[in-house]
């Protein structure tokens, strides 16, 4: 839980500061910053070799604290050459970066100052790390604080103070990750101190260049959309798709990247159990409901909540936000189905899932996205994620059968699917729109739980983690008014 809050946290700044970026950023300066992102990403994953899987893995079977730190000291500096050497080639093209990117070379002075992130953003997410290897969950989490406070408040000063629009978020931006990077590289050493094993890193290597490749298709499929809109209609729709994005990945933020942090080690612990099927299953209808939950809350709230904090110039890009949700429930299910080919050490079939993703993608940005704008980029991103789940699932299925119940999971998602549709007859009317939605949410929960859906075991586990819930933030309220009362 205290690595869900963490990463939330550490996410949440770019949606907290929603109001902000759409009130003194136009859309073209939000999608100037949003490409500018992706460039950084595309060129930390192309030459970058990301081994935070390796590490997790032979941490976990290695055999002496020795071999632990070699294994953590070895990638570590494995980090710091790649990522050193992306660092320069991009500082040193960036004009050309720049121009080739967002058809101007106008931001190539603030390009060569963001490929400091290619550096920092490696030293700080490995370090984070190194940290989940430690079990370390309370420093994890006042990291995750600190970035926020730190990140949060240069925003403010750089956007409001100094309005700087698109110069102050990339300024913000380095200096908070470059100060995290900072407290990584003198946390590693002193903990692992300095060591290198050309073995170990063959190792390392063979096994996360599978997913480095699908690392590279990924990106791509990150890059591409926002080029062929900016091809297309120009950096203003890039604008409107980023902020749409930035609702829909709520579904990776405080659903996904909280239960990775979890099922990246508990999968195997449960592998060993006596009967490892059934958690499997009970693991799969749980997390589907809740991505459903979610998916359709997300669907339904995410329109209001952009006419009410941003510049109407912003509000098209609601639209498209139930599209990409589903889109990022499909993702979240293919990294679900991906146990058999871990298990078996078949990374290339994961590669191949992201591959396929792309040549998907590519093909319906092409035809949709002339047609279709911002419309056509969700849409073909949403059969992209249909062609890896098939893909994956039954590859991983045939090297372990996790037996998971999807015609009971599609029945959830059809009562979603519903919900919203019945949600477009709603008025335009903000307060009959609100609490018609929240109808509709309430009857998705009660049809869910009255249809024969879920087991008993089931029933009691989703009824146990609502009641938690509840009752924490009945107990905040509680705690706060009687706080006021008292004084």
């Amino acid at each position: 839980m205290i690595y869900g809050a963490s990463d939330v946290i550490r996410k949440i700044v770019g949606f907290l500061m929603l109001p902000i970026y759409t009130q003194y950023l136009t859309p073209t300066d939000y999608g100037v910053v949003q490409m500018m992102m992706m460039t950084i990403i595309m060129v930390e994953v192309l030459f970058g070799m990301h081994m935070g899987q390796a590490v997790f893995r032979y941490c976990y079977m290695a055999t002496s604290i020795e071999e632990k730190k070699s294994v953590v000291s070895t990638a570590f500096l494995m980090l710091l050459f790649t990522s050193s050497l992306s660092c320069i080639i991009l500082a040193t093209n960036s004009d050309a970066a720049a121009e080739m990117i967002m058809g101007t070379s106008q931001y190539g002075e603030l390009m060569q100052v963001f490929s400091i992130l290619l550096i920092a953003q490696a030293i700080d997410s490995y370090g984070l790390v190194y940290i989940r290897v430690q079990q370390r969950v309370v420093l994890y989490f006042v990291l995750s604080i600190i970035k926020l406070i730190v990140s949060f408040s240069l925003n403010i000063y750089f956007l409001i103070f100094l309005e700087l629009s698109v110069e102050g978020v990339i300024y913000s931006a380095c200096i908070t990750t470059s100060l995290m990077a900072v407290f990584s590289v003198a946390y590693i050493l002193y903990h692992v101190g300095i060591s290198f094993s050309k073995k170990l890193l063959k190792e390392l290597v063979m096994f996360s260049w599978p997913l480095w490749v699908s690392a590279i298709g990924g990106v791509y499929s990150e890059v591409i959309g926002k080029y062929f809109l900016r091809l297309f209609s120009g950096l203003g729709d890039v604008g409107l798709y980023a902020l749409a994005a930035q609702f829909s990945t709520l579904i990776l933020v405080l659903i996904l990247r909280p239960f990775a942090n979890i099922w990246d080690s508990l999968r195997y612990e449960v592998y060993k159990m006596p009967d490892p099927i059934s958690v499997y299953q009970n693991i799969f209808m749980i997390l589907f409901f809740v991505l459903i939950f979610s998916g359709l809350g997300l669907s339904l709230f995410s329109a209001t909540v952009i006419t009410l904090i941003a510049d109407n110039s912003f509000w098209p890009a609601g639209g498209v936000v139930p599209i990409l949700v589903l889109s990022s429930i499909i993702f979240t299910l293919a990294y679900f189905n991906n146990l058999g080919i871990l298990l078996k050490k078949k990374t290339s079939i994961i590669a191949i899932g992201t591959y396929l993703f792309a040549i998907t993608i590519t093909i319906g940005f092409i035809i949709l996205i002339p047609k279709f704008g911002l419309h056509g980029v969700a849409i073909s991103l949403l059969l992209g994620s249909l062609v890896k789940l098939v893909w994956i699932e039954r590859k991983s299925k045939a090297l372990y059968d996790m037996k998971l119940p999807w015609p009971r999971a599609l029945m959830v998602g059809g009562i979603g699917v519903g919900g919203y549709l019945i949600s477009l007859l709603l008025p335009d009317t903000l307060l009959f729109s609100i609490v018609g939605k929240l109808l509709i949410l309430m009857c998705f929960v009660s049809l869910v739980f009255l249809l024969p859906i879920f087991n008993k075991e089931e029933k009691n586990k989703i009824k146990f983690y609502l009641n938690e819930a509840t009752g924490k933030i009945k107990g905040f309220f509680v705690k706060k008014d009687f706080r006021k009362s008292v004084d």
